[in-house]
């Protein structure tokens, strides 16, 4: 698991890199590869730029920046972004999991202008197959859409809908992925209605029955993503606190698809925003579990103190602030940990732990130390 994903490659989402990589944070990068950055032809107005730069070049050296610290960095779509008690953020080809994401992919795209599609959002048109599927049960349902993303979306809609027809409006599908759906590419001329949309015409003066239509064009913007996941949308811009976290906790937000004024400085500026914020918030003891044990403690560069303790347990709660203390006084030389033995007791099983709190010290997947019950600080270290 990773401490942070930031999904977008631009000013903003790269400025976040290099603050939470250099503030100890694992950090991934997941991007398309394309930034509106690339498509200005010359940029003079930015501090430190002593002659005109392309937005190619500019763009590149955001990059190197981020490799030269060693973020990493993966080419790849995201379709979805899910909370189950961590971020899972959903690619293409992958899925990875974070306890904190940063949307820092651009402004939104424009919106497709055939006729009918803003007249009957809200009345048959949706843009998030998450959401509204649930309410096309065994019904008629299209897809505008060529590649990755409009298969995403018919891929959800496909076990609820009685029939799913993905239409490309003229364009040939980007994505040859086998999907069971049917595929349309004749050019439309209209979306046709009458208290709710019925039906869609093509320029050949074909005409076909829907009940419903998921807008799904090009990839998943920064307003799908957000809205898919429940953050709370305005004025087609994501809204953000003033520490650029949405109404989703531990989702962050900035550059372009916060709105105000679309500069390089507004993003990197947000981008130097979010990661700050997120390096004030990050908790200095990590809670384990089954699943990330081997990440965090056995592939642990550092030396690990596990803290076994319980919600009941009274000097467990004695030893809360003391652990928090020290995990903050040793960051970086100490991973501190908890485990709640409760929800973990195959953990607890496979230390032996016969009482809490008990604290147990790891050097290179080794335990070199074990003590039992209300410890200070200095005790605690020494069992290193």
């Amino acid at each position: 698991m990773y401490d942070v994903i930031i999904i977008g490659s631009g000013p903003a989402g790269i400025s976040t890199a290099l603050y939470t990589k250099r503030g100890g944070l694992t950090t991934l990068i997941i991007s398309k590869g394309i930034s509106s950055l690339q498509k200005a032809q010359k940029i003079g107005n930015y501090y430190g730029i002593d002659k005109e730069l392309s937005g190619e070049q500019l763009y590149k050296i955001g990059l190197d920046q981020a490799k030269k610290l060693e973020v990493e960095i993966v080419e790849d779509e995201v379709t979805q972004i899910i909370y189950e008690n961590e971020f899972k953020v959903i690619t293409v080809n992958s899925e990875y999991a974070a306890k904190k994401v940063v949307i820092a992919t651009g402004a939104n795209r424009k919106m497709p202008t055939i006729k009918g599609i803003k007249q009957y959002e809200g009345k048959g048109v949706s843009y998030c197959a998450v959401c509204d599927a649930f309410f096309f049960r065994n019904k008629d349902v299209a897809v505008l859409g060529d590649g990755n993303y409009a298969i995403h979306e018919a891929e959800i809609l496909k076990p609820v809908a009685k029939s799913v027809t993905i239409m490309t409006n003229g364009k040939k599908m980007t994505e040859n992925r086998n999907l069971d759906v049917d595929v349309l590419e004749d050019e439309i001329r209209e979306f046709r209605g009458t208290d709710k949309i019925n039906e869609v015409e093509f320029k050949n003066n074909k005409i076909k029955k829907i009940d419903g239509l998921f807008v799904a064009e090009g990839i998943a913007t920064s307003i799908d993503l957000a809205r898919k996941i429940g953050a709370v949308i305005e004025e087609n811009n994501i809204k953000v606190d003033e520490n650029m976290e949405t109404t989703v906790k531990g989702l962050y937000a900035c550059g372009d698809c916060t709105g105000g004024i679309l500069q390089i400085s507004k993003a990197v500026y947000e981008g130097t925003k979010a990661g700050l914020s997120i390096i004030k918030n990050k908790k200095s003891v990590t809670e384990l579990k089954s699943e990330n044990f081997e990440s965090e403690v056995n592939n642990s560069e550092i030396p690990v103190l596990i803290d076994f303790w319980a919600t009941w347990c009274g000097p467990c709660k004695m030893m809360t602030p003391v652990v928090e203390e020290l995990a903050t006084e040793k960051e970086g030389t100490i991973k501190v940990c908890k485990v709640n033995v409760d929800d973990e007791p195959d953990l607890a099983q496979k230390f032996n732990i016969m009482s809490i709190p008990t604290f147990v010290a790891i050097k290179e997947g080794k335990v070199v130390g074990t003590s039992v019950g209300v410890q200070t600080k200095q005790q605690i270290l020494e069992l290193f």
